[in-house]
């Protein structure tokens, strides 16, 4: 991806003749017979900067940051979530123990996590099933050190793949979602960092908050969300389309791409 450019512009500035690239996909995808994609992305803000790309082959981009989050269709309406369960592959109780202490718990905390009635051994792993109000109240420091290790071992599908989102974006994650205030608080609760993300790993002490299936859709469709740059190729009247039509063609779709560079060159505004 291109470098934005210094120049900025806000994205009701006058109107130009572009050709967006999903607007490119869709069309080619109906001259060879595949359906389009289905839009399913939440508008961008009406005060949306609108980035400049640098210049190349492609031609001169125009791009914009916005959120997607994917369509009802791919969302399970019953989709729930069982209670918190650690395992620790690999594990014996010396060296889970070395973990626990090491983990910036509060001396309750610690109590709570090393005490034998949550704990099962197993010939290869301890599992500990700590209660709700525990997890709820880790601190996020503490739930890094704890999470982040249990993503390196087997059996905890919650830590190796859990909901993200970049750090640095993070007011956007829930931004017109619709998921109530109170939702959104207990989840900022629960967030933990890996790298340049904030992590979310504990639905089910969201989810029972959740009294309709509408209601746990929208907030799995939230917390799906990634941010991702719309794109745009601006098209004008001495551009070179013989060169886009090559880098954006690929082949034997440039038949196809240059007659719509061309329909677009000639009618500014459209």
């Amino acid at each position: 991806m291109p470098k934005p450019g210094r120049r900025r512009q806000p994205a009701s500035s006058p109107p130009a003749l572009y050709a967006g690239l999903l607007l490119l996909t869709a069309w080619l995808g109906a001259v060879l017979a595949l359906p389009p994609a289905r839009a399913h992305d939440p508008a961008p803000p009406a005060d949306a900067l609108v980035h400049q790309g640098k210049p190349g082959p492609w031609g001169e981009l125009e791009y914009s940051r916005i959120m997607i989050e994917p369509p009802d269709e791919f969302m399970p309406p019953d989709y729930t979530a069982s209670a918190a369960r650690w395992e620790f592959t690999g594990f014996d109780p010396v060296r889970l123990e070395d973990l626990l202490r090491n983990a910036a718990l509060d001396a309750t905390q610690l109590q709570g996590l090393l005490d034998p009635a949550i704990r099962t051994t197993t010939p290869t792993s301890l599992i500990l099933r700590p209660p709700d109000d525990l997890v709820l109240h880790l601190s996020p420091e503490s739930r890094a050190i704890l999470y982040n290790t249990l993503a390196r071992l087997p059996g905890n599908p919650l830590h190796q793949e859990p909901f993200r989102f970049r750090a640095d974006l993070i007011d956007d994650w829930f931004e017109g979602s619709g998921v109530r205030t109170e939702i959104v608080t207990r989840i900022r609760q629960l967030l933990y960092r890996r790298g340049n993300s904030l992590l979310f790993s504990d639905p089910h002490l969201v989810l029972p908050a959740l009294a309709t299936a509408t209601e746990r859709v929208q907030l799995v469709k939230t917390l799906a969300r990634k941010s991702t740059l719309l794109l745009k190729v601006r098209i004008k009247p001495d551009s070179d389309l013989e060169s886009l039509a090559r880098y954006w063609g690929g082949g034997r779709r440039r038949k196809d791409v240059r007659p719509l560079l061309l329909s677009l060159a000639r009618h500014p505004g459209a």
